[in-house]
């Protein structure tokens, strides 16, 4: 198992985020458009659980009320296969964006190039 920096975070909003070890979101996506930018749907929160975050190898899940939940008995792989494509995520990411700007902008209008 990689061991990195950047940790995942899937919120309670249904969003999720992998951040750097400064907190700083590096990718972020709805549960919708991490499907498109993924291929498949994230993988699913354990027992009724509402936030899960990944560190070093580590699944912590959290309830709906923000108490931490045992979890060691999670299995951290589809999780930390999450967080090992980050250069796949973020490539399909700025492809997705390119599209959806180029879909909606007016005709003849020039659109701006997507920068992470």
């Amino acid at each position: 198992m990689t061991m990195s920096k950047n940790w995942l975070h899937y919120h309670p909003d249904g969003i999720i985020y992998i951040r750097d070890s400064n907190d700083a979101p590096i990718y972020q996506a709805t549960l919708a458009e991490f499907i498109l930018d993924y291929g498949v749907a994230f993988p699913p929160l354990h027992g009724g659980m509402a936030q899960l975050e990944l560190f070093d190898g580590q699944v912590f899940l959290y309830d709906a009320k923000h108490n931490e939940r045992d979890a060691f008995h999670v299995d951290p792989t589809p999780y930390q296969t999450v967080l090992d494509a980050l250069d796949r995520l973020l490539s399909a990411k700025k492809a997705r964006l390119e599209s959806e700007a180029k879909r909606f902008a007016p005709a003849g209008m020039p659109t701006i190039p997507v920068v992470r």
